[in-house]
């Protein structure tokens, strides 16, 4: 039995970008749902594990690069410096992450 407080999955970046944007709901990339090994792209193939995982508990895929909203002001004290309605991106891999300046300007 899952203790009932726990009404959400997600990473550790998916948990920073939560408080971030200080969002009801959980959001993760593509990227990181793929190395969960239950999805395929943008959705989660758990068809027949609802009685083996707690699937209501799995957080929306959404693509990289999403904006998921802007910087919020209720947990902005947990990270200095940062200032509210800076726009949030789904987090990603620290390596995407490395590369994506790179790559694209957002």
């Amino acid at each position: 039995m899952i203790d009932p407080k726990w009404n959400r999955a997600g990473n550790i970046v998916d948990f920073f970008t939560t408080l971030l944007t200080n969002s009801p709901s959980v959001t993760m990339t593509s990227q990181h749902a793929s190395a969960w090994a239950y999805a395929v792209g943008e959705e989660w193939c758990v068809d027949g594990l609802e009685k083996h995982l707690p699937v209501h508990l799995l957080p929306k895929i959404v693509s990289v690069g999403t904006v998921l909203g802007p910087t919020q002001t209720r947990y902005l004290p947990l990270f200095p410096g940062v200032k509210p309605g800076v726009k949030v991106l789904a987090g990603m891999g620290d390596m995407q992450c490395s590369l994506l300046p790179v790559l694209v300007r957002i």
